[in-house]
């Protein structure tokens, strides 16, 4: 299987890492980015949209790239390397991308021009409290009243859900589950923001009565195009998660290579140098199998007959397993100045737990992916 790039696709790469370590030149100047709101560079999110990185999915005609899952994998990796805090794959990838599938074509440059020119700031709200990844609304209605859609409920935690302008909502229609678009000035919307653990942003939203607009066709179930959307976003995350274990492992390679104890390195110690051997395993497994998964919904979008749900699943499950693994080992092997806030390794672990938390544990993938089982053939060893 080819996992190599194209020269076009390089360009991109390599555009992107020179913008992205421009901006975020240190760990301090993260931090402080972070710490004031919105909570991202919006100098930084601009130029993403001049370089064409915001609308780099959509169509052409909506202002986008026409450009597919592997250059997306590229972005989303690059910024990964440096935490760089930028809601691309919240607001691109996931509500972006479910726009476009759902959407008719006026909808849909009302909604993705807008952001494609870093103007909007779409958002999907699907997490509901004690459901964890149940991705079937229940918390959220949806009731027709006269030619107006109503939404009630909570939705929490929503990723940036206090920045955005645009709610793309998941709510329980008669019919199975709605996407519904709500304005960030709706009546009836509160949004509640706070700072998660990351460093990032999030909101618990509340819907009142709160009118809303359908997106797209809300008479039929809308869980497939949920189910796709949300397994996209999941590769999307795996490549952020790879390049954050990659700089992860790098820092505390150099780090093995330069701090003394006992008059030697720490790389002199055998077994500090097998974990960090370990370290590097785990990474590429997490890629191969990222990029794999990649690879098959670039075929799913090419109209091909494969099962993306199962390849988010298995990269999903990797890289939830290498992400603690690689942050662990680096706090570790670092000692006592890993779990300080001004040392970086204890932020990449920090991104790597809330990368996991989004798109679904260890256990939540094993039982979609133990669910399939039945449809696979059973072939005879014998004959």
């Amino acid at each position: 299987m080819d996992f190599s790039i194209d020269s076009e696709q390089e360009a991109l790469q390599s555009a992107v890492r020179g913008l992205i370590a421009k901006a975020y030149d240190s760990s301090e100047t993260r931090r402080e980015v972070v710490k004031a709101d919105p909570g991202y560079g919006e100098g930084t999110w601009r130029k993403l949209a001049e370089m064409g990185i915001l609308g780099l999915p959509f169509d052409e005609k909506l202002g986008g790239m026409g450009a597919g899952p592997v250059e997306v994998s590229l972005v989303a990796e690059e910024l990964g390397r440096v935490l760089a805090p930028e809601p691309f794959v919240e607001s691109v990838v996931l509500a972006g991308g479910l726009i476009a599938a759902a959407a008719d074509e006026a909808q849909a440059a009302d909604l993705l021009t807008p952001l494609a020119e870093g103007t909007s700031l779409p958002i999907l709200a699907w997490f509901e409290a004690g459901r964890r990844w149940n991705a079937s609304p229940a918390a959220v209605t949806a009731a027709r009243s006269g030619d107006t859609w109503m939404l009630s409920g909570v939705k929490e935690p929503v990723p940036w859900g206090a920045r955005a302008d645009v709610l793309v909502v998941s709510a329980a229609t008669e019919a199975g589950t709605g996407l519904f678009v709500v304005d960030g000035d709706a009546t009836g919307l509160d949004r509640a923001g706070y700072t998660t653990h990351d460093g990032l942003r999030a909101a618990r939203v509340t819907f009142d009565g709160t009118p809303a607009t359908p997106l797209g066709d809300v008479s039929t179930d809308q869980s497939m195009l949920l189910g796709r959307a949300l397994d996209a976003a999941r590769i999307a995350y795996a490549h952020e998660a790879v390049g954050a274990m990659e700089t992860a492992l790098q820092t505390t390679v150099g780090y093995l290579k330069t701090r003394k104890q006992f008059g030697v390195t720490l790389n002199t110690f055998q077994a500090l140098t097998f974990r960090a051997a370990d370290m590097y395993t785990a990474l590429e497994l997490a890629r191969s199998t990222a990029a794999w998964a990649t690879m098959v919904l670039d075929a799913a979008a090419e109209g091909a007959e494969v099962d993306v749900e199962a390849a988010a699943a298995q990269a999903a499950l990797q890289i939830g397993r290498a992400g603690r693994h690689v942050g662990q080992e680096a706090i570790q092997l670092h000692g006592g100045i890993g779990v300080t806030a001004e040392y970086s390794v204890g932020h990449y672990t920090s991104r790597l737990t809330a990368i996991e938390h989004l798109i679904g544990d260890d256990a939540h993938h094993r039982a979609r992916l133990a669910a399939t089982v039945s449809d696979h053939e059973v072939l005879d060893p014998i004959g």
